[in-house]
């Protein structure tokens, strides 16, 4: 538990700031959907990440444990590509801005 809580809470972080640099320089419509998204997201997956060893812990069947542990692992991958195309596309926005 000790080698997973620091990084996960970091990414819980990194997803929590993302969505609110965007809700702070978005405009009016989109601001509270994207605070939603703020809080929401490091909610589901902190705890994704509270039940996988929470169910870890009380179940003796292995193979649900190991299978619950890559599907998540496969979301949290999947949610970082995500993250990197949008901020991508953010910076490739925000170079196009000529001053």
């Amino acid at each position: 538990r000790a080698v997973l809580a620091v990084p996960g809470h970091g990414f819980f972080g990194v997803v929590m700031g993302y969505y609110l640099s965007l809700a702070r320089f978005s405009n009016e419509q989109d601001t509270r959907w994207l605070l939603a998204k703020s809080l929401g997201l490091p909610i589901l997956l902190h705890g994704a990440y509270d039940f996988l060893l929470i169910y870890a812990s009380t179940t003796n069947n292995a193979a649900i444990t190991i299978l619950c542990t890559i599907l998540f692992t496969v979301v949290v991958i999947r949610i970082w590509k995500i993250g990197k195309y949008k901020i991508q596309k953010h910076l490739e926005t925000d170079q196009a801005v000529t001053y």
